[in-house]
């Protein structure tokens, strides 16, 4: 989970709002600092996501991620109701 936040994080690294974040998790989870410092980056391009619907009771979906050639802080997320 914390190489997915790194992700985003080096993008707007400059925001006060992620270092906030950070700052807050440094405070909260002792194994925080050790999986930060490992630097680890990755992104879930696709895959599988289960939801609770409030009417229609729990519902899967399969995703897919695709990020803008020309901005990079761009994503498109495509979710598609498995049957």
């Amino acid at each position: 989970m914390v190489s997915l936040f790194r992700v985003n994080y080096d993008l707007w690294a400059p925001d006060p709002s992620f270092v906030e974040i950070v700052e807050r998790l440094r405070a909260g989870c002792p194994e925080f600092m050790a999986w930060w410092r490992e630097h680890g980056v990755s992104a879930s391009v696709s895959g599988e996501t289960h939801l609770m619907h409030v009417g229609r009771g729990p519902l899967d979906f399969r995703y897919s991620t695709f990020k803008a050639n020309d901005d990079p802080r761009l994503k498109l997320s495509i979710y598609v109701e498995k049957s």
